[in-house]
């Protein structure tokens, strides 16, 4: 088989952007613990980190979209790289075959 008979085709479209849902759990869970800990020792350190423990799961969910959009936009640009080649490759056949007639 020729180079010229070789059967292109498009790259795969990049993948939806996957849906982030809020970490409802992984918020919770350490809120309970602390309200545990408060009660068992009195502490008012068990308290601040109640406050604080819905911090990182909502950076957790705000990390996660950017990283998301960060990897779409580097498959879309890869897609539009093979797209590119995939147009010079057609242009060059066609070239060829016109020389060829």
């Amino acid at each position: 088989m020729s180079a010229v008979d070789e059967t292109l085709s498009l790259p795969p479209a990049p993948a939806a952007l996957p849906h982030v849902g809020f970490p409802l759990l992984a918020t919770v869970a350490p809120l309970v613990a602390a309200g545990v800990i408060w009660m068992i020792t009195g502490s008012a350190f068990a308290l601040i980190f109640a406050v604080l423990s819905p911090i990182i799961p909502v950076a957790s969910m705000f990390d996660s979209k950017r990283s998301g959009r960060n990897r779409h936009r580097a498959e879309t640009a890869s897609r539009a790289a093979a797209v590119a080649l995939l147009r010079t490759v057609i242009a060059e056949r066609q070239s060829r075959r016109r020389d060829e007639a």
